[in-house]
């Protein structure tokens, strides 16, 4: 035989149960002054942590142009960016205009 008409439309079941709650994350911050005059800070969040984040705060003569940033990025240890599509480094690096000892780098960590 021929298909019947398109029945009613049901009522809505009942809620599902609640999701289970994930763990609770923290992240730590890793401050570093730059102990020599120099325009490269690379801060080390540590092994089983990785750098989500960074910054910094230039100090120096405005006139040289020595206490903006200017760059910030995930680094390796020596300070280079990471390729493309890399995951979970352990680094930060923050860059300034000029050289100081005074330059300050922080960087926002997180377990892996």
């Amino acid at each position: 035989g021929s298909q019947g008409n398109k029945g009613d439309t049901g009522s809505t079941g009942p809620a599902g149960a609640t999701g289970a709650t994930g763990a609770a994350q923290s992240a730590t911050y890793v401050r570093l002054t730059n102990s020599s005059s120099d325009n490269t800070i690379t801060m080390d969040c540590g092994t089983g942590k990785h750098a989500i984040g960074g910054g910094g705060q230039g100090s120096g003569s405005t006139s040289a142009g020595g206490n903006h940033i200017e760059s910030s990025f995930p680094s390796t240890s020596g300070g280079a960016a990471v390729s493309n599509n890399a995951t979970n480094s352990q680094y930060w690096t923050t860059t300034f205009g000029g050289t100081s000892s005074s330059h300050i780098g922080w960087a926002v960590c997180v377990s892996n």
